[in-house]
């Protein structure tokens, strides 16, 4: 080690009582091969493990090869969107260490590989979040969430810390199940609004299009979202709303069936009979008859 890097070392350390790292690249001509023993210096520092307790200086051959990322975090997703989900600190914890756990089974954990695992991360909770975006509003939390963690999850020596690891995990997941529950709340309260509109407005001319304008939503999301709500899409709940009043309507001998069908929304009286029959089993007239032949 040189001694000129022993002494900044040494000082820095008795100054700021704070432990430092160096990188130093190979002996270059200088000036123009300044840039190379820089990014040589710059790459044994993003190479080096942080795991060792004792090295602080750092080059190429010690830190040795590019340290490989066999270990994914999106491949450990579906548990933290699910403790995620599930909002219990137990589910919580159990998924981060979990993850710790993977970690702790590598050779050696690299400043490369927590910036990748940031970066991963970040990608998984915006995927998470813009999930069904068009019905949430803007979030400040939301973007509060995307910023946290920024700092590596080191101690003040420059190792890395699993405690303060697992701290800020867990604290990104429980942000994370707070913003998730409320958008899931947001959601649901939006598609009910679209289902307490077309039970009052059944009669009119009603289509998809017209609702996604109303709401402000896609089709293709308000599609989605009824049919993981109420297991049919919008245009059968409509025609079920229907029926169901046109049944009533039956009761009265004095209307017409024309005049059912446009009562809830059919122009076409054929029409309104197929459906009813795809409903019901059985023509409005069929129903009819059974429904006199009852109260006989």
């Amino acid at each position: 080690c040189p001694p000129l890097l022993e002494d900044i070392h040494r000082g820095i350390d008795a100054t700021l009582h704070r432990s430092v790292h160096i990188g130093a690249g190979s002996f270059q001509p200088f000036p123009e091969g300044l840039a190379r023993s820089y990014q040589e210096a710059h790459r044994a520092l993003w190479q080096r493990s942080l795991q060792d307790p004792a090295a602080w200086l750092h080059t190429l051959s010690a830190a040795g090869p590019a340290a490989p990322r066999p270990l994914r975090l999106s491949a450990h997703e579906e548990q933290f969107r699910l403790a995620a989900l599930s909002g219990s600190p137990e589910q919580i914890s159990a998924a981060v260490e979990g993850w710790m756990q993977a970690v702790r089974q590598l050779d050696r954990v690299t400043p490369e590989q927590l910036v990748q695992w940031n970066a991963e991360w970040d990608w998984m909770l915006k995927q998470w979040m813009d999930q069904g975006a068009e019905a949430a509003a803007p979030s400040p939390d939301k973007d509060a969430l995307l910023e946290l963690p920024r700092s590596l999850p080191l101690d003040k020596h420059g190792r890395l810390s699993y405690d303060l690891w697992t701290s800020q995990y867990e604290g990104r997941l429980t942000a994370a199940s707070r913003i998730l529950t409320q958008k899931h709340s947001r959601e649901n309260h939006i598609i009910h609004d679209i289902a307490a509109y077309l039970e009052s407005h059944y009669a009119e001319d009603i289509s998809l299009q017209e609702m996604a304008a109303r709401f402000f939503l896609s089709r293709e999301y308000i599609s989605r979202r009824f049919k993981q709500e109420f297991h049919v899409n919008l245009s059968d709940f409509l025609a079920r709303i229907r029926i169901e009043k046109a049944k009533l309507l039956l009761h009265n001998p004095q209307l017409r069936i024309s005049q059912i069908a446009e009562m809830v929304g059919y122009q076409d009286e054929k029409y309104f009979s197929k459906v009813f029959k795809k409903q019901e089993g059985r023509t409005p007239n069929e129903f009819r008859k059974d429904l006199a032949a009852q109260t006989h």
